[in-house]
């Protein structure tokens, strides 16, 4: 097969533009449920893709592709200035099973736009601008997101004042909280980004 023949790693060092990528990254052809393929062939328990959408139920989960093939022969997507029923529905849905209050639906590709967009809503809420966020957290890949890993080389990206305090000062940031009315982010798990 023609496949065999190419060097994929050369063909992503020449056209791929990675946001982040490590020495042994690998690169996967198919997966199916929980197990995942490279183009060697050689099979891996996929254990990381959870948390990319989709993933959580399984690669290629036949009720998944059947509903995204379903709307994709009827409406693939529509501009952001417009709505669409799957949207309007989808959100109406998650409106009857929120708590009280919370009837609006922001939608978007991922957590670091979740988070992102948090920030931009809770700055304007309060007109503040400083933002907690626990050492050593990840929140993504966007300018914001990085900034609130708490990397030093990173912290100038986000506006107004920025604390990154550690996990075992969680209790004091309570007081902090109360006292002064601010956002704050933090992963309950830390560890996504390695310390170098």
């Amino acid at each position: 097969m023609w496949r065999t023949l190419m060097n994929y790693r050369a063909l992503s060092d020449d056209y791929v533009l990675h946001g982040v990528r490590r020495e042994k990254s690998l690169i996967f052809e198919r997966a199916e449920g929980s197990r995942i393929w490279d183009v060697h062939g050689k099979l891996y328990l996929d254990t990381m893709s959870g948390s990319a959408g989709p993933a959580m139920v399984g690669h290629a989960h036949p009720s998944v592709v059947e509903a995204v093939s379903r709307q994709m022969a009827k409406l693939p997507s529509v501009n952001i200035l417009h709505d669409s029923v799957p949207v309007i529905d989808f959100c109406a849905r998650m409106a009857a099973i929120a708590p009280k209050g919370l009837t609006k639906t922001f939608l978007c590709a991922g957590g670091g736009e979740a988070i992102e967009a948090a920030i931009k809503f809770a700055i304007r809420v309060t007109g503040r601008t400083e933002v907690l966020s626990l050492t050593g957290a990840y929140h993504g890949m966007s300018l914001a997101t990085m900034g609130l890993t708490g990397m030093p080389a990173l912290r100038k990206w986000l506006p107004g004042a920025m604390r990154w305090p550690t996990f075992r000062q969680i209790p004091r940031i309570g007081a902090l909280l109360f006292t002064r009315s601010k956002p704050i982010s933090m992963a309950p798990v830390p560890g996504k980004l390695r310390r170098s």
